[in-house]
Order: structure tokens, then sequence, then C-alpha cells
């Protein structure tokens, strides 16, 4: 029996945008990153995990993939020869480029097509290859809120296996993205479905949004919290709804998919990059975190707000993050925990396994974290 096809393309300049304080990288110049950028794109990364996860697990397959660092670039070192199918005109793609070669991936073969990427590259795979195609994401953007993305690059290999050995099939799954305007809150748009293996162990659902985060508890305990503030210290208030309900009490309206900072009742930071709140560490004042939690998904760290990095982490005081939720928005989460992804670096910043999060004035419940890298092998048995 032939070895079965596994189509890769990557969009090199998935999540570039997250430690830029962006919300995503659409319209990113390429030209403007930093050189370590175009050396090694995050994405390439992440991609060469996935791959790694399918040989650490035997998996007897063909990969196609596409020239330069649209997919050739992820297998630099790795144990296995990619056949590459097309290469693109520039070094840098563009959305074009990813439609043509996903295109490309369908002519030769491909079994099931991974792309790398967010929900933007998520919305060009269904334009190009349609609802019945088979497909995932590894999640490598900076918004993933559709429920075709694993929630790691190793789970996302799962998935993959799954899908080849048939222990699992396929099923619909929903494409959504982020849309902002200058003048109204963002708002989550349905784009279509992609056929993608039905592991709901090993694949992300969409985000939920629930009204219950303005609610009335929550709302009082942040009352609270906002009046509790412990002067004298930077306090980062991550993005989401819950978190800004927070800087509302506070008495400051900003961007609801921001990272901002406060001291002394005082706005010292909006819509921060990751750079920013390093040079706001370097004041020499304490810094404290409060984050919210995606609805639906789970996430803590990894999506949405990759400027709260490995290295801001470590910058942040002991015992001074706080994570705030409504209950009910734990309640519904399915497997019930907290995830974790931050990208691996020479000093990693790690969560402990089991977190504490503020529900109501006093009022909390611990739950369990999952970090990506530490733990995601486990999570795959």
């Amino acid at each position: 029996m032939a070895a079965k096809k596994i189509g890769l393309v990557v969009n090199p300049l998935a999540g570039v945008g997250g430690p830029l304080g962006l919300h995503g990288s659409d319209g990113v110049n390429w030209h403007d990153l930093a050189p370590h950028t175009h050396e090694h794109p995050a994405s390439i990364a992440r991609a060469a995990r996935m791959v790694q996860e399918l040989l650490r697990h035997g998996v007897d397959a063909q990969f196609l993939t596409i020239g330069k660092s649209m997919g050739e670039q992820v297998f630099q070192g790795l144990a296995v020869e990619p056949t590459v199918v097309w290469n693109p005109k520039e070094w840098n793609s563009t959305a074009r480029d990813t439609r043509d070669a996903l295109l490309e991936l369908v002519r030769a073969g491909s079994d099931i097509i991974v792309f790398v990427g967010g929900d933007g590259t998520a919305r060009e795979v269904l334009t190009a290859i349609g609802s019945h195609r088979a497909c995932i994401g590894i999640p490598a953007g900076v918004k993933m809120r559709s429920a075709v993305f694993g929630y790691t690059p190793e789970l996302t290999a799962h998935g993959v296996i799954g899908f080849l050995d048939k222990s699992i099939g396929t099923a619909p799954a929903e494409v959504v993205d982020l849309m902002e305007s200058p003048n109204a809150l963002p708002s989550m748009e349905f784009f279509g479905t992609l056929c993608v293996p039905a592991d709901s162990r090993n694949v992300q659902v969409t985000k939920s949004y629930s009204s219950s985060d303005s609610g009335h508890e929550i709302r009082q305990h942040l009352r609270a919290v906002a009046h509790n503030l412990e002067p004298g210290i930077i306090h980062l208030i991550g993005p989401g709804s819950t978190a800004k309900t927070l800087m509302l009490e506070l008495g400051h309206e900003t961007p609801v998919l921001g990272v901002d900072a406060v001291c002394d009742g005082m706005l010292v930071g909006v819509d921060l990059s990751e750079q920013e709140i390093i040079s706001l560490a370097g004041r020499g004042a304490e810094l404290s975190l409060t984050l919210g939690v995606i609805g639906g998904q789970g996430f803590l760290l990894g999506r949405g707000n990759q400027q709260i990095s490995s290295k801001v982490l470590h910058m942040v005081s002991k015992n001074k993050i706080k994570i705030v939720a409504d209950q009910d928005k734990l309640d519904k989460l399915n497997p019930s925990r907290l995830w974790v992804d931050l990208d691996i670096s020479e000093s990693p910043f790690f969560f402990p396994r089991y977190i504490k999060v503020e529900t109501g004035i006093r009022k909390s419940t611990i739950i369990r974290t999952t970090q990506v890298f530490s733990e995601e092998k486990e999570m795959a048995t």
C-alpha cells in the first residue's frame, strides 16, 4: 500500500504581530521585521515540532510541502526529506501564495493538509480548498479562535495520526475571525467550515462569548480589585472582556484586545508590545499581572496575548499573577483545564500545575493548568 501523503504549508508571517502588540499579522511588512524573524520564523519552529512528533511515533508518510519559508525550511535538520511541489516567487509569502500553494498540495494528492498559522490563514485555506478536504491547523498565529487547530503542535500531530490510521473520522469545524472596527467593539464573524479530524481530545473548540463576564458577581469582584490595587506597582492588565471590565472600574477605556498598564490609578501604557512592557519593567517598579480566560477554549496565555512572553513573566513579581474569570465560563470548559502556550525559550516560565482563579468576592476555584512545552506528551497519551 502506498504511503499516505501529508501536505504542509506554512505562513511564515503567522504570529509575528503578537509580540509587537498587534491584534494579528495582516498587513505586517516583512522588511520591517528584525533579521532574526527572517531567519527563524516562529511558525517554522512550531511546524517542526509537529513533524518531529509524527516521526517520534513512526508515522509512515510522504511529506509534500512548499519551497523556502513556506514549508521546506521546516525539514532542515530533521530525519526526513520532503517533496517540494511548488516554490513561491519571493521569500516573504503573500495570501495569494498561500492559496496557490494549497491548490498545488491538492493536485499532488495530499491525503490531509496541515497548515501553519492563525484564523487569517484558516480563512485562506477555506477559500482555496473548500469544506470537504481533510485538513488541520498548527496554532501559530496571533488569533486562533477557530475550531480547526490542534491545542499544540504536538497534539496537532496526534490529530493527523488518528486520521491516517482511521481511528477517527472528520467533522465540519468552524472558521471564525475577530473583525475590528475603528468605531465599534471587535466582533467574531463566521466564514464557513473546514473538514478537520473529529478529535476533541487534541483539537480545540471555537472561542465562545458570554455576557456573564460583565455580570453582577464578577463585576463586584473586579470593582473591589480596582479599589485595592497595591500602590507603587505597575499592574499589567491583559486583553479580553473580563480584564477590560477591571480597566473600566479603574476609569480607563482601552482596546479590548490590548495589554495595558496602570500604576497608582494612572494609565502608564496602552496596547503594549512585548518590548514596551520590558521597558516599563526597566523603571524599577514591581510588576503584577491580571489575566482573563478565553471562553470555550480555556487558554490563559498564547492566544491573542503573545506579548506576555516568558521573558515578561520572569519580570512579574512572584505571587502577583491574578487570574479572574466568571465561574460559568470555567464550568463550561471541556476539558476542565487552563492552557498555557508559550513558545519554547532559553529561559522558560513554568506555571504551577494547579492555579487559583478568582470568580467573585471571596470566591475562587482551583483549576489544573496544562503548559504546552512541559506536558504536551502527557496530554497526547
